[in-house]
Parts: structure tokens; C-alpha cells; sequence
């Protein structure tokens, strides 16, 4: 059974979808006042036979989706989309890449939205496995949904949540206080740089070579931290397959490849964790 395709407004902030398709480069913006999650728009889409780089925004998400079935929060301004990807003789995600890709869209993420930032401002970190963090917040968030048919991969799914001009208190939904972009960016601007980042990730194949371990090292908000979950110790980085590299009380190092990470709370005055 094919899924319904939602139809999308006319226009996004202003222009019209097609306008933003030309902007950005891709074939194809569906664009929505409201809707409870792009991701699920772009699986539907991909099901109707969409192109590559179809792109899913929204100005608010009902139920944005999370890791492990959590709720992503979305209030209107923040700059929500999804990303369809198919794979390609230029896009071969083969199960080692596959397993950095969420890891590697966050490198570059982190990168382009440096260049966004005022001057000044320190850049963006990576909490592993799918945060962006800035001046120790949660600016914005990862997820990667695969689609098989069978052992074949059909198509990647790849949405991406950044704070934008967004109330902190009302995206809280972990133990990291939430954090906007600074600045006064048009939403526009801002989803066109994700957008792009997303698109040059899935260009590169295979695990995290040197140059990347060392970029994400020179960004990785946990390395040093003692963690209380889904292992209790001390993060020392990641491994080249993507795992966090955590040394445990007996000295032994573990390899963790699935799990959200917990720091133990601290709270500010009068602050308690939310979620």
C-alpha cells in the first residue's frame, strides 16, 4: 500500500517553493505551515517516487521525531526540514558509512554554521551521537532513517532541527539546556547552508579517516566527561566505525554504538532537568 502524499503550501516565508528549490539547488521543496513530522512527509514522498534531494520544511512540527522515538519540539521560527537521499554511483552507503553518516552530517553542520556565527562566538561542538552544541547548549539535532527493501537499501532520510530565534525555554527536552543561533540570520539562509552540508556528507564513503577523527576531536563536546548512561565512565573520544570509546571503572575501554548519552545534571539556580 503506498503511503498518502501530504500536499505542501505554496509559498515558505514568503516564497514560493519553487523559488527555494531554484535557491537551494534540488528538484523538489515541499513546504508546510504545520505538520506533525517532515521526516514522515519525506518517507511518503520517497514512496511516490521523489527525487533525490527532495526537501521537506515546516514552520512548526507536531511531532518531530527524536532518537529512540523521542519527541523533537518545534515551535514555529526554527529552522525544521528533512532531506530524501538516494543512493547512487556517487552515493554508496555501504554499511561503514552508514555507520559514521549522522556522525559525518554533524562535522559538516558544524563546520557551514560556524561560518554563520557572529564573530566571536565560539564554535559549535558535537555531542555524539547526533547534537550540536553551542556555549553549552543544545543548538540542534540529527536524525538518519533508513529505508530497506530487503538487503538493499532503498533510501536515507536525513532531518535536521537548529534553534533558530527560539525561546530557550521552549524546546527544552533533555538535560542540556537548549540554545538558539545568534544573530539575526533569514530562516532561508540558514536551511539553504544545511541543506548543502547534508548533501556534500553523503558524498564520502566509508569510515572516518584520520582528517575526520581529528576534527571531530578538535569539536567533541563529551571527550574527557564522566557519563552516567548507557555506560558509567569516562569518554576518550570515538572509534573510526563511529562508536564512543569510554573507559569504565575496571580500565577497560568500551566501544558504545547505540545509546543517548547522559551527563550527570547540573543544575542551575532554581533549575531542574526537563523531559
Amino acid at each position: 500500500m503506498t503511503d498518502a502524499v501530504p500536499v505542501g503550501d505554496a509559498q515558505f516565508d514568503g516564497r514560493s517553493v519553487d523559488a527555494w528549490a531554484s535557491s537551494w539547488d534540488v528538484p523538489q521543496v515541499v513546504a508546510f505551515d504545520d505538520v506533525p513530522s517532515t521526516m514522515d512527509v519525506a518517507h511518503a514522498l520517497a514512496r511516490a517516487g521523489a527525487s533525490d534531494a527532495t526537501v521537506v520544511v515546516a514552520d512548526r512540527q507536531s511531532a518531530g521525531r527524536g532518537r529512540n522515538g523521542s519527541v523533537w519540539r518545534s515551535p514555529p521560527g526554527g529552522a525544521w526540514c528533512s532531506i530524501l537521499l538516494r543512493p547512487s554511483a556517487a552515493q554508496s552507503f555501504d554499511p561503514a558509512t552508514l555507520g559514521v553518516f549522522t556522525l559525518r552530517v554533524g562535522l559538516a553542520l558544524a563546520l557551514v554554521i560556524d561560518g554563520l556565527l557572529p564573530r566571536g562566538t565560539a564554535p559549535v561542538r558535537l555531542k555524539w551521537p547526533n547534537d550540536l552544541w553551542l556555549d553549552d547548549g543544545k543548538l540542534g539535532g540529527i536524525l538518519t532513517d533508513a529505508h530497506w527493501d530487503g538487503p538493499r537499501l532503498g533510501w536515507l532520510v536525513v532531518g535536521v532541527g537548529i534553534n533558530l530565534h527560539t525561546a530557550p525555554q521552549a524546546l527544552a527536552t533533555d538535560r542540556v539546556r537548549p540554545t538558539p543561533l545568534p544573530g539575526t540570520l533569514a530562516r532561508g539562509t540558514v536551511l539553504g547552508v544545511i541543506i548543502g552540508a547534508v548533501r556534500r556528507a553523503a558524498l564520502a564513503h566509508g569510515r572516518f579517516d584520520a582528517t575526520e577523527l581529528a576534527a571531530f576531536a578538535r569539536r567533541d563536546a563529551l571527550s574527557g566527561a564522566v557519563i552516567d548512561h548507557p555506560v558509567q565512565g569516562r569518554v576518550v573520544g570515538i572509534a573510526p566505525d563511529g562508536a564512543l570509546r569510554v573507559i569504565v571503572a575496571t580500565g577497560e575501554t568500551q566501544a558504545i554504538r547505540a545509546g543517548d548519552v547522559q551527563l550527570p545534571f547540573r543544575a542551575a539556580p532554581g533549575e531542574t532537568p526537563a523531559g
